[in-house]
């Protein structure tokens, strides 16, 4: 009985919260800026050419169509670097050293399989945003956590969105809100720090939209780690060693 009711208070939405994960996403930022981001600011490069042309004032005239590679290749490389990311984060909820060549070789032996999971999330998600919306933001909520099931778990694409899914059942109302919340603070926060830039013309106000793509980028990965690890938590009543004794 007492199963039961654990599985039905689980499924109902309880098990983890919002501003616990957002603490512990940014107590993990804190201790690891510098590594992450940097690894962030070189996956985030291939943008900065597009911030530079496409910025008010520019000194050249847009051609997106130029900027199409660039752009497929930055998304991949931030796709890449999230999992390198996440993992070291995970070692670090570990209370270990984190080890960013340990995660890079981690990311490397994933490599394929991540490239699945963006794939298969992507054109799932986009054809969902043509059927009026909202079928692609249920189906983002449902595979929020795949990219780290995939990396942690070392299973398929296919697999991964399905433990995604299964996870993050009886949670999507609040991942919605913890995506809004991360959403609408950091939109505040690039306005204002892209107003001050503003004043140095478009050079400055691109720096600042490409700074601010590198810290999207790292936080994001933290965030959705930490969540998976209390999905995991609260759904399975284990905790991070247990978690990661794949790695083992």
């Amino acid at each position: 009985m007492s199963d039961v009711t654990s599985e039905a208070a689980t499924d109902s939405g309880a098990g983890f919260m919002i501003g616990d994960v957002l603490g512990r996403s940014f107590s993990i930022l804190g201790r690891n800026f510098v590594p992450f981001a940097l690894l962030s600011a070189v996956a985030s490069l291939p943008y900065l050419p597009y911030y530079l042309t496409m910025a008010p004032g520019k000194l050249v005239t847009p051609n997106p169509t130029a900027f199409a590679l660039p752009l497929v290749l930055g998304f991949v490389l931030r796709m890449f670097v999230q999992a390198i990311i996440l993992n070291a984060a995970f070692q670090d909820m570990r209370g270990r050293t984190v080890s960013v060549g340990e995660s890079f070789r981690v990311g490397i032996s994933r490599f394929l399989p991540i490239i699945g999971v963006i794939i298969l999330e992507g054109l799932g998600v986009g054809f969902g945003m043509l059927l009026l919306i909202v079928p692609g933001i249920i189906l983002m909520l449902m595979w929020y956590v795949a990219l780290p099931a995939c990396v942690v778990e070392r299973i398929g694409p296919i697999e991964s969105l399905g433990r995604s899914a299964a996870l993050t059942k009886g949670h999507r109302w609040k991942i919605l809100g913890l995506i809004l919340l991360v959403g609408i603070v950091g939109g505040v926060i690039g306005a204002v720090f892209g107003a001050v830039a503003a004043i140095f013309g478009h050079i400055g106000l691109a720096i600042v939209q490409y700074l601010v793509q590198v810290v999207v980028t790292v936080y994001s990965a933290i965030l959705v780690i930490v969540l998976y690890r209390d999905l995991r938590a609260a759904k399975e009543g284990i905790d991070t060693e247990q978690i990661a004794a794949v790695f083992d």
